[in-house]
């Protein structure tokens, strides 16, 4: 038997694997994330090698595998983020979290010659404590390929490998000019995201340090005011500040010191609202198997922090706000 057909029946007889592999290591990297509060530019993806696929790289490279685990990267995923930052915290977390066998930055390996705006790639395994799961044991011994890469980078990605300009001298002259242009345009989106936050850091370290209770409410300081004066466990990872902010708005709660005073009079009344609405979603989940609150209600927070701050101003205001808020929404 050739090492093709040996390597096909080891490849048909652990796909599955692969697929399971990919789903398990997806779903821990979500929840990880989801740990340290990172928002992704689009949902992880993964794929499993298509046997011609594997075909090719064995041409390439010029090797002969006798099993499919050999083969490092059968398996792949692609985490996409918004800023270089969470690039180095995705880094951190895949570090601590997996066993490492190769990490490289692609873009360190260009020629000068070369166009390029590279990715973190690595090589891992789940560490020995996953496979004390029963349902996890059969995927020791198998690997998967991580790739972590901006939005700008994986833009340069996917249109440099659908163009093929990957070296200088491959790329008609006339285009030569405009593609560097483009791969620096894209490198600099990057730079100037991060040095936006880095100013934003600033500015949040400012308000903290020299609070100003008569500050105009914008969405940096209604975010302070709304992690200090409520709770922690009922903040949500996309609370919509910016419509909150219109609410406030109108009915003419427009600096902290406003917002502080209304949250004074009614957040006791209000978080025991939450409490009831838990303990009631709760009694209605056990008699019905269903509500459309269950995942938060089972953590025991009802209101997000928008939803507290909502309904403190229906305490202070009554339905004005909700009134004022209709009329626009009908002009």
């Amino acid at each position: 038997m050739s090492f093709i057909e040996e390597l096909k029946i080891s490849y048909e007889t652990t796909k599955v694997l692969y697929d399971l592999l990919c789903e398990e290591v997806d779903k821990q990297l979500n929840y990880l994330l989801d740990q340290e509060e990172i928002i992704l530019a689009t949902p992880i993806t993964s794929r499993v090698k298509i046997w011609t696929s594997i075909l090719r790289k064995c041409e390439k490279y010029k090797i002969e595998p006798s099993d499919i685990r050999e083969i490092n990267d059968i398996a792949g995923l692609r985490v996409i983020s918004l800023f270089q930052r969470d690039v180095n915290k995705i880094c951190t977390i895949i570090n601590e979290h997996f066993t490492v066998f190769r990490m490289e930055n692609t873009g360190e390996r260009l020629l000068e010659n070369q166009f390029g705006y590279g990715s973190i790639h690595f090589e891992v395994t789940p560490k020995d404590d996953w496979f004390q799961v029963p349902t996890l044991k059969r995927l020791q011994g198998l690997s998967i390929e991580i790739q972590v890469r901006t939005v700008a980078q994986h833009i340069w990605a996917a249109a440099s490998h659908k163009l093929q300009y990957k070296q200088e001298n491959h790329v008609p002259i006339p285009l030569r000019r405009a593609i560097n242009r483009t791969a620096a345009i894209l490198e600099m989106v990057d730079l100037e995201f991060e040095r936006l936050l880095n100013e934003r850091d600033t500015y949040i370290e400012d308000i903290i340090e020299k609070p100003n209770e008569d500050a105009t409410l914008n969405i940096e300081i209604l975010k302070d005011v709304l992690d200090s004066a409520l709770p922690r466990e009922n903040k949500d990872s996309e609370e919509d500040y910016n419509e909150l902010l219109n609410d406030l708005g109108r009915v003419e709660v427009d600096t902290k010191k406003k917002i502080v005073h209304i949250f004074e009079k009614h957040l006791a009344q209000v978080i025991e609202k939450d409490k009831r609405y838990v303990e009631e979603g709760l009694d209605e989940l056990q008699d019905t198997g269903q509500t459309n609150e269950e995942d938060r209600i089972k953590t025991g927070v009802y209101f997000t922090h928008v939803g507290l701050t909502r309904e403190v101003l229906s305490q202070e205001f009554g339905d004005t706000w909700r009134k004022k808020k209709k009329i626009e929404l009908r002009l």
